[in-house]
């Protein structure tokens, strides 16, 4: 089963989203399972001729959920290159974004950051924006960083961000 985010104009198999939600919460097995079992949805979209920024991003996740670094890299910028912020401004930014959450994911730190701050100059505010970058979990990979620290104290001075705590 596919769900059409129509935000952003792309489908995501639901055994993805299934698979993001049980890793957020720990169930490494279900998820790795759930993970497969989109990672076989998306090559078949691909077998298909899908040559889609959406299906690649979606196989960057997969990737990216497995531990698979390289190959979780290799789609997300497959997706940047297929629509790029340079030719579409609104949808290009969500590939952006996509990519830089897995980057912060797989501990390529300077990478995410540099791409965070690329979408914070864009109009990308509903993709990457300052309250989003405090908020959303897919960022938290990034919570000790002094640069990704900067650019929300330099947004909002009046805002102390605290270094996230290790679990216990």
């Amino acid at each position: 089963t596919w769900l059409l985010d129509i935000v952003n104009n792309v489908s995501i198999p639901a055994t993805l989203l299934r698979g993001r939600a049980l890793a957020r919460v720990g169930a490494t097995g279900p998820a790795g399972a759930a993970f497969i079992g989109a990672q076989q949805e998306i090559e078949a979209r691909l077998r298909e001729g899908a040559e889609h920024a959406g299906v690649h991003a979606n196989l960057a996740f997969v990737h990216a959920g497995l531990g698979r670094k390289e190959a979780a890299l290799a789609a997300a910028c497959r997706a940047t290159d297929l629509l790029p912020i340079a030719r579409d401004t609104l949808d290009g930014t969500y590939y952006l974004a996509c990519l830089a959450k897995i980057e912060a994911q797989l501990g390529e730190v300077d990478s995410a950051v540099n791409h965070i701050e690329q979408l914070l100059a864009a109009p990308a505010g509903h993709e990457v924006s300052v309250a989003a970058l405090r908020t959303d979990p897919a960022w938290d990979p990034l919570r000790d960083e002094p640069r990704f620290r900067k650019l929300l104290v330099d947004a909002d001075p009046a805002v102390v961000v605290a270094a996230r705590k290790p679990p216990i």
